[in-house]
């Protein structure tokens, strides 16, 4: 499964405003490998405590020509992020305070010709005041971006 995870979700662009990519826009979509394709998607769906959080989504497509349903065991605990800046340089995980209760998603089946989205962003990292935004993917791998002006910018999310 990590393996083809690093197949699938080699480099993904996080920009300053983020694009969501739908089933039907080829867009940031992974080649196929064994008929699946995957996309990582960024949003901004809410603000708390004057912080932006950034929803990540994990999207998957079956383009296999077999009619088959697709069984994949997905443990999202084994992928692995990091986070780049404009520079190439990687950033460093936002040191915070982290509490989440989380249940493993486990088989997913997709029938031929299907398309799942999963919101894989987590709810634990505590949230500062005013900051540009959070990327919270898990207890080790949360990321601040500054606010406007300070500091480096999120611009890539990579699967390690």
């Amino acid at each position: 499964m990590k393996r083809m995870f690093a197949i699938l979700l080699a480099l993904m662009l996080f920009s300053a405003v983020p694009q969501f990519t739908g089933a039907n826009d080829d867009t940031g979509w992974s080649l196929p490998v064994n008929g699946l394709e995957t996309c990582l998607s960024f949003g901004k769906k809410e603000t708390i405590n004057g912080t932006p959080l950034i929803s990540t989504y994990l999207q998957l497509r079956n383009v296999a020509d077999i009619a088959n349903v697709m069984e994949l065991p997905l443990n999202l605990d084994r992928i692995q992020f990091e986070v780049v800046d404009e520079r190439d340089k990687t950033l460093p995980q936002a040191a915070r305070a982290y509490d989440e209760v989380s249940v493993e998603v486990g088989m997913l089946r997709m029938p031929y010709d299907s398309y799942l989205r999963l919101n894989i962003s987590h709810r634990g990292a505590g949230v500062p005041k005013n900051q540009g935004a959070l990327l919270d993917l898990g207890v080790s791998h949360v990321w601040m971006k500054q606010p406007q002006g300070r500091g480096a910018d999120i611009v890539m999310v990579q699967q390690r």
